[in-house]
């Protein structure tokens, strides 16, 4: 059936109680893009931001947390890059020593900043201070960077500038950051990709190295050091791990899923179903041969092909739904989208109950599931989110 929702958001739903096309998922060449996927992380990061991949590859990495908003514009202060420089470049914690008197241990970021200074990254101000409120500014910055690079590895970031003035005419050779601003574009020299580049001018000649960095420059610069010292906590697929976003959202979505089910069947009096691993291979793989297709379809053989995963079913069915997605609904839209399709199910009456009836176990005693998801661009403005789940007994 097609049923229409609000929105122009359109879903379709088939079940059968008892249900093999082998898909190979596609490769995805390492690429440089400038632009992010179709699957909006922050409120604030549209797909067609300055700094979108950069923001979203720090995402990956576990560099930057969850949050609604990253606001870009704003300014990161000395402590909030300490934090960032040490998650980037996996600096082992160490909070030995004497403190910065201004920095107590009970400071949120007292582990970043002591480790900082104890590996000799940083050594804070002329009175002893380390400032951490104070903005960062574009000189400091790159000292931040070149340190943390240089203490991982002395051979990084050996692409210097002899005369840094003729660069850029607002950084005498004397400035207090000449040295790392000198090393840090010599290496961003180097790389021909202006995406990929660590940190670069501005087309008057300056550098502007007092200007406060804002919080989508600083994540370009650590997003492209990453890739530059090859000191990632995560490998991608893509440069900027955009597949590996995708494919995380389609897991968290699955376990979402997962996670509705249980709770109406216990809510209805029936037990928790086991996750089986087997199963979300099969149901995942459908999932995307349905959104190469277009079309929502069941899996013919069902249990032979769940039994290739060796879950030794001996009956088996299968729910399968669609639901489209706008892109300026952030991630949530895609869990609202699936909480959407399960109610919907579970809100179905006799005789036109098949879906609820599988989740339910009530044409077949059902003892494990597996839930499959994947994520379909569609045009500049909705993606579509294609599910499935296949039941074993």
């Amino acid at each position: 059936m097609n049923l229409k929702l609000p929105m122009k958001l359109a879903f379709l739903l088939l079940s059968i109680p008892l249900l093999l096309l082998s898909v190979t998922r596609l490769s995805h060449a390492q690429t440089i893009k400038s632009s992010c996927n179709s699957i909006q992380q922050f409120d604030d990061i549209p797909n067609g931001h300055t700094f979108c991949v950069y923001i979203e590859y720090l995402l990956y990495q576990g560099v930057l947390s969850e949050n609604p908003s990253y606001n870009p514009e704003d300014t990161l202060n000395r402590g909030q890059l300490a934090k960032m420089i040490v998650t980037s470049l996996q600096l082992p914690e160490d909070t030995s020593g004497d403190k910065f008197p201004d920095v107590p241990s009970n400071h949120t970021f007292f582990s970043p900043i002591m480790t900082l200074k104890n590996s000799g990254i940083i050594g804070g101000y002329p009175d002893g201070d380390f400032k951490p409120d104070n903005p960062v500014t574009r000189g400091a910055l790159m000292k931040f960077i070149v340190n943390a690079a240089k203490h991982k590895n002395s051979g990084f970031f050996d692409s210097t500038i002899n005369n840094i003035n003729s660069e850029f005419n607002d950084v005498p050779n004397d400035h207090s950051f000449a040295p790392f601003i000198a090393s840090a574009v010599g290496e961003s020299n180097q790389i021909s990709n202006d995406v990929a580049k660590i940190i670069k001018g501005y087309s008057d000649k300056t550098f502007r190295p007092d200007t406060n960095v804002t919080r989508g420059e600083v994540s370009k610069a650590i997003a492209n050091t990453m890739k530059y010292t090859e000191l990632q906590n995560a490998s991608c697929s893509d440069f900027y791990c955009q597949a590996e976003l995708t494919s995380k959202l389609e897991s968290d979505l699955e376990s979402y899923l997962f996670e509705l089910i249980n709770t109406s069947r216990i809510s209805n009096g029936k037990g928790a179903l086991v996750f089986s691993d087997g199963a979300r291979t099969v149901a995942k793989s459908w999932s995307g041969t349905m959104a190469q297709a277009g079309e929502l379809s069941h899996q013919s053989n069902l249990i032979e092909t769940l039994n290739t995963q060796g879950v030794g079913a001996n009956g088996a069915g299968e729910n399968v739904g669609f639901h489209q997605v706008l892109v300026t609904s952030g991630k949530q839209g895609y869990f609202d989208a699936v909480k959407t399709i399960h109610n919907l199910m579970m809100a179905e009456v006799p005789p036109d109950d098949g879906h609820r009836q599988n989740i339910l176990g009530e044409s077949l005693d059902f003892t494990h599931i597996g839930t499959g998801m994947h994520i379909k661009e569609e045009d500049a403005s909705r993606n579509s989110v294609w599910m499935t789940e296949d039941y074993y007994k």
